[in-house]
């Protein structure tokens, strides 16, 4: 497939109140190719903001305009394909009330478990186990945790995880099942607790000989590539970077989990997410959403996403919702790497349609 061969920009789309930035405050936080990045997609000259940046940074061509002005979510061509990494951008233009549609699709609202069963909840302040009371690891990753071992383990989990969550364990004895679960929700409320008083920079590579990788090196490197935080609002940029030691104006957190079932024979997921909202204190309806992963027991290593919501500034009462994301994962190296990220690319794009459709659902039109 063709590759942009432009230095990656994921994410400097949304840059419509550059000129509220002094530069000095920009170049304080952005690296000089961030900072031009940033510049260019202010640029309204060739049509205003975000439609600009859909063109010249996110690859959008005439086709994909049209079918955006058709009211549907477009899903771009992958921005960036290298290694074990890929990142996608996609938009969808709706209309109706911004304030209930940001309501709505806030983290804290989206992702609240609206049944005992569902598969997914947000965590209370402080966290508590209570909050991963619908939470069922499941019989595929229980049997994963019994047969880890350090340097070999068919999930995603530290060399402290390991012994958190196996040490003592009968595994002859009817019942261990119950306790791992137990086990497990414990450990996710510790490393929650943990990331919430220390950050980021404390998380230990997965004990896993095929890729144990530094998360931390590798989270730092796609918040480089994000110009959104660094452009639009440096504080946020900051934030994710400083986490929890940055300056918090206009930012709320919501820390939610979801377990996925895998597809085709793939096994299911568990996710713990920070989401960072920014509302500008002086446009309510301007709202930026950003999803830092902080664990997965599959596939995704380290991921970053950013949603922006921004006004339509050619038709009133129309509104933009745009989406990038970038991901590395760990799939493994061999013959078969490329056909299995092919797939991956799939379901990326997929998942990011499918993110967009729901936007424009609930926005009614």
């Amino acid at each position: 497939m063709a590759r942009d061969r432009r230095p990656f920009s994921f994410g400097a789309f949304a840059v419509a109140s550059l000129t509220l930035i002094s530069p000095r405050c920009l170049a304080s936080q952005v690296s000089p190719e961030q900072a031009r990045a940033a510049a260019y997609a202010a640029d309204e000259s060739i049509a205003p903001y975000p439609r600009n940046v859909l063109v010249t940074l996110l690859g959008f061509d005439e086709e994909h305009l049209r079918r955006l002005d058709a009211g549907e979510a477009v899903v771009g061509n992958m921005l960036y394909d290298q290694g074990d990494e890929l990142a996608v951008a996609g938009a969808v233009r709706v209309e109706g009330d911004r304030e209930t549609f940001v309501r709505t699709m806030h983290p804290s609202w989206r992702f609240q478990g609206r049944t005992p069963d569902a598969p997914m909840g947000v965590f209370s302040d402080p966290p508590q186990i209570s909050d991963l009371a619908s939470l069922r690891l499941g019989p595929k990753m229980i049997d994963e945790i019994r047969q880890c071992r350090p340097g070999s383990c068919g999930i995603q989990l530290t060399a402290d995880a390991i012994t958190a969550l196996r040490e003592g364990i009968d595994w002859k004895v009817p019942g261990y099942e119950e306790e791992v679960e137990r086990r497990a929700r414990v450990f996710l409320i510790e490393r929650l607790r943990e990331y919430q008083q220390n950050g980021y920079a404390d998380a230990s590579p997965f004990a896993d000989a095929r890729r144990p990788g530094d998360r931390v090196a590798e989270f730092d490197e796609l918040l480089g590539h994000a110009m959104l935080q660094a452009a639009q609002e440096p504080l946020v940029h900051r934030y994710l970077a400083d986490y929890p030691r940055a300056p918090a104006d206009g930012i709320e957190d919501t820390f939610y989990w979801t377990r996925t079932e895998g597809g085709g024979g793939a096994e299911p997921t568990l996710s713990v997410v920070h989401a960072a909202t920014w509302t500008d204190p002086s446009d309510p309806t301007r709202v930026a959403i950003f999803d830092r992963l902080l664990y997965s027991t599959q596939y995704v290593v380290v991921s970053l996403g950013e949603t922006t919501i921004a006004p339509d500034k050619d038709r009133a009462g129309g509104f933009y919702v745009v989406r990038l994301q970038r991901v590395r994962f760990r799939v493994g190296g061999g013959l078969a790497h490329g056909v299995i990220m092919g797939r991956v690319q799939t379901a990326m794009r997929q998942a990011l349609a499918a993110e967009l459709e729901m936007a424009r659902m609930v926005a009614g039109r």
